[in-house]
């Protein structure tokens, strides 16, 4: 990989309150801890079904897939360090020449993905407390619409308390990532190295039983590599946060390497670990709470402490998943895909609008969703095609701005390496989506759900358009700018883009 220098023209002051460089490549590590940390919520589904060994395979190939796709964003994210919102901002850039309605699909759904995170490991920090210390707390209140249990009002109260944090600035998240990441540590490394040194993993436990072979098997693969991208593929969040690292594209490229590794790590251990301590029938009887089996056979210890420090892993998990989310909508609303509504920075700088947005989107799915992998299921269409429509536009943007300046310039075969991620993540969006009841946790409802979200994107880019800037519909992007010498204008073209957003 090469790296040349290349100047950026800065922003013109404004006295309005924008994103502020505050973190370091560190900051950025330890909030997007929340990728190995939210393999909890998908593992012990996948090894039930799929026996241990499949698991293992499965969950290695796509942290492969998403270490190789950190590496092509880290060139992005030197091309483009005033983006904020990561990966989709990425595709918008690549694709708007082709069409102004794929910046809007890839973004949203990015958003959505990220965004209902927070209400998939509120409701688990929720059912953990109930299982662990309030077992008897099973009653239910009949609202007509809905019914309000414990696991709702704890779930509520969860992304109550995690968007007071996010709001306070981004100074107190990431004291908050420090604390409950390392925690989060705790808890992978019991679950993926302590057990090896222990002698409690017996790999006789692990087993293949995908259920099919020839075509009929690849598809069952594909759609598991779907389900299992919504947590590998967040090893690409630190892109969101270039405009607010104090060394820009520099401490992102840190962060998605320092990141991408660790993961791989987790992500090929852990279904190997917990599956030969524990097997794979307590993995499909307690698919998400599996961790205390584990600290009570491992350390022989009662509930209380593993309960705890599960909750401390999710709890990384929303702060990261509420912090990268209302990056990404800011983003939008700055680069005209989404209502202006959404452009609101508070006196800590941080995009306030999108973080309440997204507060009261989680609300509701906490207090009408109760199931926890139908939510992945919905929201993780728009996301899977966020990262194949940047790989893609990766391609577009070599093809399309050859001169552009590069200040990180991947070798020829990270072309070829795109064009394959992109290709397996299309396929994965389509089996996924349409035939996600392989899994056997899923219907045709979570489609219509991930289609109909989706849409929504649209209904707020046209009245952004239309309504608010009063505007023509402009189904591509204007030509980049070009210098005297026919050469793309790069610094020309950052400050258009920094003046119309």
């Amino acid at each position: 990989m090469a790296v040349v220098e290349g100047a950026v023209a800065a922003p013109s002051a404004s006295a309005k309150p924008t994103l502020q460089k505050t973190m370091g490549w560190f900051d950025g590590f330890m909030l997007a801890l929340n990728t190995p940390a939210a393999i909890i919520s998908a593992i012990g589904f996948s090894i039930g079904v799929l026996g241990g060994w499949w698991a293992v395979g499965l969950w290695l190939f796509a942290a492969v897939i998403a270490v190789f796709a950190t590496r092509i964003y880290t060139e992005m994210a030197a091309m483009f360090p005033e983006k904020s919102g990561g990966i989709a901002m990425y595709a918008q850039e690549a694709w708007g020449k082709y069409s102004n309605l794929v910046g809007p699909l890839a973004s949203w759904g990015y958003w959505v993905a990220w965004t209902s995170g927070t209400a998939v490991f509120a409701v688990l920090i929720a059912q953990t407390l109930q299982s662990a210390f309030f077992s008897d707390q099973t009653w239910s209140v009949n609202l007509g619409i809905t019914h309000l249990t414990f696991v709702k009002v704890v779930g509520v109260a969860v992304v109550l308390v995690c968007y007071i944090v996010n709001i306070s600035g981004v100074r107190p998240t990431v004291r908050w990532a420090y604390v409950s990441g390392s925690l989060a540590v705790l808890v992978l490394l019991m679950c993926s190295v302590v057990p090896l040194f222990t002698g409690d993993v017996q790999l006789s436990r692990l087993h293949a039983h995908l259920g099919a072979t020839g075509l009929s098997g690849v598809k069952i693969g594909l759609v598991w590599l779907y389900v299992m991208f919504w947590t590998v593929g967040g090893v690409e969040m630190a892109a969101s946060f270039t405009p607010e690292f104090r060394r820009d594209w520099r401490d992102t490229a840190r962060a998605l390497l320092a990141i991408g590794i660790f993961s791989a790590v987790v992500f090929g251990l852990m279904p190997m670990v917990v599956t030969g301590v524990l097997g794979e029938q307590t993995l499909l009887n307690n698919p998400t709470t599996f961790t205390i089996n584990i600290f009570h056979t491992v350390l022989g210890t009662g509930t209380w402490l593993p309960a705890l420090l599960l909750c401390a892993n999710f709890l990384i998990v929303i702060v990261a998943c509420d912090a990268d989310a209302s990056r990404t909508l800011y983003g939008m609303a700055k680069d005209k895909m989404t209502i202006k509504q959404f452009l609101g920075v508070n006196r800590h700088n941080v995009p306030s609008a999108a973080l309440t947005a997204g507060v009261i989107f989680n609300l509701f799915l906490v207090i009408f969703v109760s199931n926890t992998l139908s939510i992945i299921a919905a929201a993780n269409l728009g996301y899977v095609l966020a990262h194949a429509l940047a790989l893609s536009g990766f391609l577009l943007l070599r093809k399309d701005r050859p001169n552009w300046k590069r200040p990180v310039r991947l070798g020829p075969v990270w072309l070829a390496i795109a064009a394959a991620g992109a290709v397996m993540l299309f396929l994965a969006a389509i089996f996924g989506a349409t035939d996600y009841t392989v899994t056997g946790y899923g219907s045709s409802k979570e489609l219509f759900i991930g289609i109909g979200v989706l849409l929504a994107a649209y209904l707020f880019f046209f009245v952004r358009q239309v309504v608010q800037e009063k505007n023509k519909i402009q189904w591509r992007s204007p030509p980049v700018p070009r210098d005297a010498t026919g050469e793309e204008d790069t610094e020309k073209r950052t400050e258009v883009a920094v003046a119309s957003g």
